[in-house]
């Protein structure tokens, strides 16, 4: 098919006009000129190929094209398969789904629903934390003060390959590229510390931040040459660009108030954080080290964690003696996020004050360390949200 999508590009920009041949098998459909005016109002199904060719200066096809099919999967602009499409590009959105029809991203790829654990490793005592790199998941433990490096090229048989000793009681996970980032709380010991994973079973312990971050850190995010600490009621900025020398940028607090940072996320230039006494904080990146609030919310009680897909942004809402839930925000204007959609989560809301929440594709996973349960929600209508 390569080869035909590629003859229809190298022939459809020529001049003056087009000749257009539809074939079925070995059978001409149509076969004639096109002029720029003429319309073709109706689909026209082919079991062949397309063949165009022509002088026309420019040339436009306004309808929809389905190849391999004659159904024209939700009147897509295109759309390649038989009886489930392959390859999708919403007319409207001009979203790709590989393997969907209703794509909500800008490339859409469509997953299998988990229906059980695959497999199951040992980690230390209370894991706070983890993150994917490649081949690797990496996995903080509290009361061991450790980080935990895990082989899961072999998904139904994750080998545990290395454990070095951490500062502290780690609290968070993050990696950039070789680089892995957590924070530690325990009395003086708290702050940043970072790891070389250049060789992901034996992680070398580099520099750590000077433990002047003060009580409780919740979650560590890094943007270019600079970290993003929070911890009980605000936020602080480190250089990490050496990471044998952690810097604190002085004066660098974001804001102030009497309330725990839970969740944090970085999406292009902007920052964006949730309290769990209910505010929702969006900041823009410009100037890295004096983040310049855009807006705030107080739509939701209580938050304890967030996710970004999109131009959507999914909230887990925590609030003691509320019910707990799963919030959608539409974020496309920073200065005025909007709730679009929530639904109710399963059990109190005490389950969800440590909770992590991810969402790829359709699909966003949500998980507490006291509830002991993976949630599944369909979000592929953010307005809509359904239980799987």
């Amino acid at each position: 098919m390569k080869s035909y999508l590629s003859r229809a590009r190298s022939y459809i920009n020529r001049e003056k006009s087009i000749t257009i041949s539809f074939l079925i098998l070995s059978m001409v459909l149509m076969t004639g000129a096109v002029s720029a005016a003429t319309t073709i109002s109706t689909d026209i199904t082919t079991g062949g190929y397309l063949s165009v060719t022509g002088t026309a200066t420019t040339s436009s096809f306004a309808g929809s094209l389905s190849v391999g099919t004659s159904s024209n999967f939700m009147k897509g602009l295109f759309s390649v398969g038989t009886s489930s499409p392959l390859f999708y590009v919403d007319k409207l959105s001009g979203y790709l789904g590989i393997g969907t029809a209703s794509p909500v991203t800008q490339l859409h790829v469509a997953g299998q629903i988990p229906t059980a654990a695959v497999a199951s490793v040992a980690t230390g005592n209370m894991p706070s934390g983890v993150v994917i790199k490649g081949r690797y998941a990496y996995v903080v433990n509290q009361t061991d003060s450790t980080l935990q490096t895990f082989d899961i090229s072999v998904p139904n048989s994750p080998v545990s390959v290395g454990t070095v000793a951490t500062q502290g009681s780690p609290t968070s996970v993050n990696v950039i590229g070789s680089k892995l980032y957590i924070t530690t709380n325990s009395g003086a010991i708290t702050g940043i510390q970072i790891f070389d994973v250049s060789s992901p079973a034996f992680p070398i312990a580099m520099g750590s931040s000077d433990n002047n971050t003060g009580y409780d850190p919740r979650t560590v995010t890094v943007y270019g040459r600079y970290a993003y600490l929070s911890r009980l009621s605000d936020m602080k900025v480190y250089d990490v660009s050496d990471p044998n020398n952690i810097t604190y940028i002085v004066g660098s607090i974001i804001f102030s108030i009497n309330d725990k940072i839970y969740g944090t996320y970085i999406k292009g230039n902007y920052f964006y954080a949730v309290t769990r006494g209910g505010g929702f904080y969006i900041f823009d990146l410009t100037n890295p080290t004096r983040l310049t609030r855009v807006s705030s919310s107080t739509s939701i009680s209580g938050a304890s964690a967030i996710y970004i897909q999109g131009r959507f942004a999914y909230l887990v809402n925590c609030t003691s003696g509320a019910q707990a839930t799963l919030v959608t925000y539409d974020i496309s204007n920073p200065s005025s996020p909007t709730v679009v959609g929530q639904i109710a989560l399963l059990g109190t809301p005490a389950l969800y004050t440590n909770a992590r929440i991810v969402v790829q594709d359709r699909y966003a996973y949500i998980v507490t360390t006291i509830s002991n349960t993976l949630q599944i929600v369909d979000v592929s209508n953010p307005a809509s949200p359904l239980y799987i």
